[in-house]
């Protein structure tokens, strides 16, 4: 198996765990010293695991679907569907604080990850925040 082929399993196992709620795949495979990038907002694997825990407590059955893989040398770039129930109040610092809809949302991401020894090292992540905030606060589209 190419190197490259390896970095996109290890991409799929990240997606495959998470929609099990397993944050603890995080632990195994990011680094340490795991940089992320999203928009002008820079953390660490510290940041990274607070959000993943407070996203998930705002949305307990959200799931992603990979729609695109591709790799190149050690990045993966991942094209994802995801949605979700907002059952618990969400904290995020773009999207403030919004207390339970029971809405059902639907969004993309793009993340692109370079990927050390095995390990995510850095991602840059572009989501589509304002999307979920229209779903959550708009008016029934139905």
């Amino acid at each position: 198996m190419s190197q490259e082929e390896a970095n996109k399993a290890i991409v799929r196992r990240i997606h495959d765990e998470l929609n099990k709620n397993n944050l603890a795949i995080v632990d195994k495979l990011y680094s340490p010293d795991y940089v992320s990038h999203v928009g002008k907002h820079m953390g660490g694997l510290r940041e990274y695991k607070e959000y993943l825990h407070a996203h998930r407590q705002a949305f307990p059955d959200w799931v992603t679907s990979i729609e695109d893989l591709m790799a190149e040398g050690d990045r993966v770039i991942a094209r994802i569907s995801e949605q979700g129930t907002h059952k618990g109040e969400l904290r995020h610092r773009s999207m403030g604080h919004l207390a339970p809809t029971h809405k059902m949302v639907n969004s993309s991401r793009v993340i692109i990850r370079r990927i050390k020894d095995g390990r995510v090292v850095e991602s840059w992540i572009h989501a589509d925040h304002l999307g979920i905030l229209h779903q959550l606060k708009g008016k029934d589209q139905r």
